[in-house]
């Protein structure tokens, strides 16, 4: 049975060999290098922050344009650092975690354009829902603990030894994250029609891209593969696999969670 793609599949296979090669330490952060002066820590700090603010929720979020005037300086800054990410995804990601991270600069941009390029077919009633949504959203966005559970959930992971479950682990928590989302929207009462909600939901999952489908394959949440997960082995933990504190958005977690395969394979 096929879980996941077979460009995942390769990619996978090119970081563990990588890793096992090049890398005989346990790593404290992803596309950091001290060989590279310009990956360096606080630059890759600037980059965390635009992620997660490109993300839209939880404390280091923005807030959803309510308007005409905030739409425009809502995507002025969403292409801005979308090209700063892009670009220190080029300097300083090896190769193999540069082409996961490719997909996911290439996600953002195809569902930012929806919203704001002016040539879109869809803009104006999508424009319509926004600014409709985005006062009751914007309410209650600071508040949202989906995000930061499944980063706390991705973060242990890290430390686990068994790749092949690591990932399968990590898409099942991604699942969870997408039920704890609709809920999100479901649970605020000011929106109140079914269009308006769907809407809504789609467009939180638009502001992460759509990387989880390359990497997760047919294990999404539409299938009743996570149903059936077996308790980890405790033994498979790794302490000494941890992630610098100072970067906080998903998708350095997530190049990392990446990065850490092939790295304790020595304990399975």
């Amino acid at each position: 049975m096929i879980f996941f793609t077979n460009q995942f599949l390769l990619i996978i296979s090119m970081i563990i060999l990588y890793n096992i090669n090049h890398h005989q330490h346990q790593t404290q952060a992803a596309c950091i290098s001290n060989n590279k002066s310009k990956c360096s820590m606080k630059y890759a700090q600037e980059i965390d922050l635009y992620a997660s603010r490109i993300a839209n929720v939880g404390k280091r979020g923005r807030f959803f344009p309510k308007n005409q005037i905030e739409l425009e300086q809502f995507c002025s800054e969403t292409k801005n650092m979308t090209n700063l990410m892009e670009n220190y995804m080029k300097q300083c990601c090896e190769r193999e975690l540069g082409h996961v991270a490719k997909i996911y600069i290439y996600s953002i941009r195809k569902n930012t354009k929806l919203l704001c390029s002016k040539r879109s077919n869809k803009r104006t009633s999508m424009m319509t829902k926004l600014f409709t949504v985005a006062p009751c959203i914007n309410q209650k966005i600071r508040d949202f603990q989906c995000l930061a559970k499944f980063k706390n959930q991705t973060k242990q992971m890290v430390h686990y030894g068994d790749d092949k479950e690591k990932i399968r682990r990590s898409c099942c928590h991604y699942n969870d994250w997408i039920e704890c989302e609709e809920k999100f929207i479901n649970d605020l009462t000011c929106i109140n029609d079914e269009q308006h909600r769907e809407f809504a939901i789609d467009l939180l999952r638009s502001s992460r891209g759509d990387t989880h489908r390359f990497l997760c394959g047919e294990f999404d949440e539409t299938s009743d593969k996570c149903d059936h997960q077996k308790k980890l082995n405790s033994s498979l933990f790794d302490p000494k696999m941890n992630m610098d504190s100072r970067l906080q958005s998903l998708v350095f977690i997530g190049l990392h969670l990446l990065e850490s395969i092939g790295h304790n394979s020595s304990i399975n």
